[in-house]
């Protein structure tokens, strides 16, 4: 399978967001935060490259799609994120890129991901 290039919005040491002591012990290491217009950003979950080894970006976005109770109507793009601290679990983030394409069969890499819905 292909590999999708390494984006590091992570420090050496590890992501800059806050992560739980179950976040921890199941090595999550890619994370997924939700853009709401005029509220700071907040990470929806994580899971782990090591449990999902295998996970493409077109399979990430059916698992999204799945997810989501929006629905059709309100389509969506997740992009690759940097992510910046602004306070106590608040934060902030920078699109890197382009949108991960829907129909990737690259495998999604550690890091931080947004999910913007589309016009935003």
């Amino acid at each position: 399978m292909a590999t999708q290039s390494s984006r590091e919005s992570q420090t050496q040491t590890g992501p800059v967001h806050f992560l739980s002591k179950k976040s921890l012990a199941r090595r999550r290491d890619i994370f997924l935060f939700a853009h709401e217009p005029g509220i700071t950003f907040r990470m929806l979950g994580g899971l782990s490259s090591q449990m999902h080894p295998d996970l493409t970006i077109a399979s990430f976005y059916r698992w999204l799609d799945i997810l989501d109770n929006a629905g059709p109507e309100e389509p969506f793009d997740v992009w690759r994120i940097n992510v910046a601290k602004i306070g106590i679990l608040s934060y902030t983030a920078t699109r890197v890129g382009e949108p991960l394409d829907r129909e990737s069969t690259c495998i999604l890499q550690p890091g931080d991901y947004g999910a913007y819905c589309k016009g935003v």
